[in-house]
């Protein structure tokens, strides 16, 4: 079953006592053949932050519920007001490309039921999966897409979206350091080395299998202008992505819990 769900703004951002950054995006035009193939690069990104506003949401929950100290819950929190603010600096880019800001998804992709296993299993999966895996991966995609993309308002949203995802990047490596090694209050047991291995690997295997690239974009840069358009609104050459991501399951993901082995 599928939902359409439209990300536009109803004025909240000018409340007194709340400024959020509102990215300033004119119109862009280009290319009639290039046009498409940016507004879709922009919607995939805005559909994987929603999704991440969703997780971020069933991470509170487990920390609420397992009583974790009240500043990772905050933490959680920040994270997820994050998450909903590079939702509308997303939206903003496709509105500026001449697209809508709307979206169909699939009601799984949105939810993340609680299961039969414990509570802290729970956690901790959601924690390897999110942080340890796929926020430390997409640390090292946006700064590869910073170093290749020109200055532009749509380089600004990037660089918004990568001082969060500092944050985001550290943010598992943390919590599982200071379980481990009894930092702070004890609320959760260590469930061993092995068993938290174990969860990257099959976090790791799964993202293998994703597919990161869009063979529209492929094509798109084979021609030097489409290509130099698309560098122009915050869009990377695709292979070379690719081979960041992969570089990033292989280097940079064993970085973040290198302490096990310590």
């Amino acid at each position: 079953m599928s939902i359409r769900l439209r990300f536009d703004r109803g004025g909240a951002t000018d409340l007194p006592g709340w400024r959020p950054w509102v990215p300033a995006l004119e119109p862009v035009t280009i290319a009639p053949d290039v046009a498409p193939v940016a507004r879709r690069a922009w919607a995939e990104r805005m559909r994987s932050e929603y999704i991440g506003v969703m997780m971020m949401r069933h991470l509170h929950g487990l920390l609420v519920d397992l009583n974790a100290p009240m500043d990772l819950q905050e933490a959680a929190l920040a994270m997820t007001l994050h998450e909903q603010a590079h939702v509308r600096y997303c939206a903003e880019a496709l509105v500026a490309l001449g697209g809508e800001p709307s979206l169909d998804f699939e009601i799984d992709e949105l939810q993340f039921p609680r299961s039969d296993r414990s509570l802290d299993q729970q956690l901790l999966e959601a924690v390897i999966t999110t942080f340890c895996a796929g926020e430390v991966v997409a640390m090292a995609l946006i700064r590869a897409t910073l170093a290749e993309v020109p200055d532009s308002p749509f380089r600004e949203l990037l660089k918004a979206i990568a001082r969060d995802e500092v944050l985001h990047a550290r943010f598992g490596s943390f919590l599982l350091r200071s379980i481990r090694y009894g930092e702070g209050p004890r609320w959760l047991e260590w469930p061993g080395d092995d068993a938290i291995r174990a969860l990257l690997k099959a976090a790791v295997e799964g993202m293998r299998r994703r597919d990161v690239i869009d063979p529209r974009e492929v094509e798109a840069f084979a021609d030097s202008v489409a290509a130099q358009a698309l560098r122009g609104v915050g869009i990377p050459e695709p292979k070379g992505f690719l081979a960041v991501y992969h570089r990033a399951l292989d280097v940079e993901v064993p970085a973040a819990v290198a302490f096990l082995d310590a």
